[in-house]
């Protein structure tokens, strides 16, 4: 015994309290995670739509090289059907391409900001001693 009277019936309400505490603030932390989940769904179903529509363009541009359209329009213009192919196969193929890399481009902002500062908080109150 060290002398020092000790409330049980104290600790373990500050026991108490501090669990609740901890749940309180782990609660906070997911639903503040999910609402930065939910948002970040967005952002990736539009980099999910570009690359689908470059894939799309790509895959009409070779259609468009093969179609018998441009055979067609090389016969009224009196031009060999190949150059028009070609230029037809051209514009999809940059358009595809330019699609593509539009999807591939870093997202304008970084995902979970509101998740990485309330971290970065709590790490900060854990590795500074009051």
């Amino acid at each position: 015994m060290t002398g020092f009277p000790v409330d049980e019936r104290s600790l373990f309400q500050r026991i108490a309290a501090f669990r609740t505490a901890v749940a309180s603030h782990l609660d906070a932390r997911f639903q503040l995670l999910a609402l930065e989940a939910e948002e970040a769904r967005g952002l990736l179903a539009r980099q999910l739509f570009l690359l689908g529509s470059a894939v799309l363009a790509l895959s009409l541009g070779y259609l468009l090289v093969l179609s018998g359209g441009v055979a067609l329009i090389a016969h009224l213009l009196q031009t060999p059907w190949w150059v028009i192919a070609l230029a037809a196969g051209i514009a999809h193929l940059a358009l595809g391409t330019l699609l593509f890399l539009l999807g591939r481009r870093p997202l304008a902002r970084k995902l979970f900001p509101d998740s990485r500062m309330e971290l970065e908080k709590d790490r900060q109150c854990l590795t500074h001693k009051h």
